[in-house]
């Protein structure tokens, strides 16, 4: 949305490239599976739709970890390990 409230499409078309040719990140299709495990979520957690489809789509791809600022994300834990930017970055990129 930010994109697109700033009329920066061509910034946005050079983002949307470079996630697509980066091989650490993966663009994964929206399907009945992750549709259902997100409604369960939402019903076990009253989380946004958004937030639960994020979700689903983690635990569809078998991911263990999810990087999030959203404190909501805390409620999930115990589908997934959640930290937020700079506790993955301490915890993980800038290991002592």
């Amino acid at each position: 949305m930010g994109f697109y409230k700033n009329n920066e499409i061509l910034e946005k078309t050079e983002f949307l490239s470079a996630l697509h040719f980066n091989k650490n990140f993966k663009i994964i299709d929206y399907n009945l599976k992750i549709a259902d495990k997100a409604a369960k979520i939402r019903s076990k957690t009253n989380l946004r739709l958004p937030d639960c489809i994020i979700i689903a789509s983690a635990l569809h791809e078998n991911t263990d970890i999810l990087i999030s600022n959203d404190s909501d994300f805390k409620k999930i834990e115990n589908y997934l390990e959640i930290y937020n930017f700079q506790e993955f970055y301490e915890s993980f990129i800038f290991c002592d």
